[in-house]
């Protein structure tokens, strides 16, 4: 009878119902709706040999030899985490040991170690057959210090003294700034921008260092690109803190997009551990929503290649880093903004430093967990408008747990975050009569209990998605179906059990 017991537990399994969700439902959209992987090119993976000239594995600020091939082989890898864009690091020649694109020898000739103009096409036009976009860092004011132009005594005027210190980025403190303000500078800029769009198809520039941009310059600038491809983007990155004023002055002048700078501290400082409440987070971005011109148009992420890994600051923090990638991937993928995430960030890597992580990517082997949980944001994120358009409203908490909705037009979605060390309930009653919350990571079903409420409840260290549909209630034709199935199949299991007894008599 051991038998019939183990098949009588597992029937049930055969027939649970639950919300499928599927990273094939993304679609290519607007930017808005967009799910980004950021690729450093040099440290992705090495595609093919030929073009290892000045590959040194063993020096950590020499060329690797990842290049542009290895990421058209990757690109279904990509695509499977739900990924509908790739934001790739400058891509232009470079100095020696100029592997992270901003030691610029020539604006419009491709970094040998990375490949050919034509390996760059093949990456666009295969992204464009997977309705995946590809947009590029553009350093538009940095030059390395060997640059053509430094040496040119007619282009003195074309740089502006360098007087700027990055101690996050040190690679930077060995370039040659040039002045934007110059008009002579500003046609070379504009030249070069239209020449990659035109020479590859790309859909969009990250511009480095955008409050140093003139407006009027990033105008014209947008203005021609859009010429050449109506949708074509531009995210401007800023350096360091920059007033809510002048992020929204450049979001008038062209660019569609910001890099949110003080998203990734407060946001890792969250969900690097348990017991800290995202509540604080919801009331930054209510805050902040108020002085943004477009909060949806954000990029938001919670490591890059600038930062510290989040996996790092969880091993200090002595947390499982699958646990807490899942609640802050959460939070990325359903608070408003695009999500960005950082190559090996999947597997999650961690590269044992509190310093910016440039190790060579790993692609595949990383936690199926992980994996699978990711493909569900992504999938969850395209599916529900409310998600990338909606408004957001901060709606209770209770200790480290907290729960928000997005709506947009007639859709409603609550997201449940407990961050806390124990189970938690948030009891709501603003969900209409004859209606459920249906949970889309972890298959809840929250109905209405007898006092009017409606009970979401978390174990801890845990999330949850919920859309709003109508309760069906129990539907007894399938569970009247079940019944007879079942049992006739352990009638079947007892009839054989009892003919194997006489067989063996």
């Amino acid at each position: 009878m051991n038998k019939v017991l183990i098949y009588t537990l597992i029937l049930p399994l055969f027939f649970i119902n639950a919300v499928q969700i599927s990273a094939e439902d993304a679609q290519k959209g607007a930017w808005e709706e967009e799910v980004v992987y950021y690729v450093l090119v040099d440290r992705f993976v090495n595609g093919t040999s030929s073009n290892d000239q000045v590959v040194d594995i063993d020096d950590p600020k020499a060329f690797r030899g990842g290049d542009i091939q290895r990421i058209i082989d990757n690109l279904d890898y990509i695509k499977g985490y739900g990924f509908t864009t790739i934001n790739l690091s400058p891509i232009m020649k470079n100095a020696k040991k100029g592997y992270h694109g901003y030691w610029i020898t020539d604006f419009r000739k491709m970094e040998p170690s990375f490949g050919t103009m034509d390996d760059m096409k093949e990456l666009v036009k295969e992204a464009h057959d997977r309705n995946m976009k590809v947009i590029i860092d553009f350093p538009i004011q940095f030059t390395a210090t060997t640059h053509p132009w430094t040496k040119d005594q007619n282009k003195k005027e074309w740089y502006k003294p360098n007087n700027y210190q990055f101690p996050n980025q040190p690679w930077l403190n060995e370039v040659s700034l040039l002045d934007l303000k110059n008009k002579d500078v500003q046609q070379e800029i504009l030249k070069t921008a239209l020449f990659w769009l035109e020479n590859t198809n790309i859909d969009g520039y990250r511009l480095k260092m955008l409050e140093d941009v003139p407006p009027t310059f990033l105008s014209s600038l947008s203005s021609n690109l859009s010429k050449e491809k109506s949708d074509f983007i531009l995210v401007g990155d800023m350096n360091g803190d920059v007033s809510d004023d002048t992020i929204n002055t450049y979001l008038d002048q062209g660019t569609d997009s910001f890099v949110d700078p003080s998203f990734v501290e407060a946001s890792t400082d969250v969900f690097s551990t348990f017991g800290e409440s995202p509540k604080q987070l919801y009331q930054r971005f209510l805050n902040k929503e108020a002085t943004y011109k477009d909060v949806t148009s954000r990029v938001i992420f919670l490591d890059s290649q600038e930062t510290t890994r989040f996996t790092r600051k969880v091993i200090l923090n002595k947390q499982n880093p699958i646990t807490r990638w899942k609640l802050g991937l959460t939070y990325l993928y359903t608070t408003p903004g695009i999500p960005v995430v950082y190559q090996g960030s999947e597997i999650p890597m961690d590269n044992g430093k509190d310093v910016p992580d440039h190790q060579t990517s790993r692609v595949g082997g990383g936690d199926e967990d992980l994996k699978t949980y990711i493909e569900q944001l992504a999938s969850i994120r395209i599916k529900f408008p409310a998600l990338t358009k909606g408004d957001l409203t901060f709606v209770d908490d209770n200790g480290a747990m907290t729960l928000i909705k997005r709506t947009y037009e007639d859709q409603t979605v609550y997201v449940a975050i407990n961050n806390d060390v124990s189970t938690k309930t948030i009891a709501i009653d603003e969900v209409p009569d004859g209606m459920q919350l249906t949970g889309l990571i972890q298959d809840n079903i929250v109905r209405k209990q007898k006092d009017g409420s409606y009970k979401i409840a978390l174990d801890r260290e845990t999330a949850d998605i919920f859309i709003v549909e109508e309760d069906t209630g129990i539907n007894w034709l399938v569970v009247s179906f079940i019944g007879v199935v079942f049992g006739g199949f352990v009638l079947f299991i007892i009839a054989l059990e009892r003919k194997a007894k006489k067989n063996n008599n």
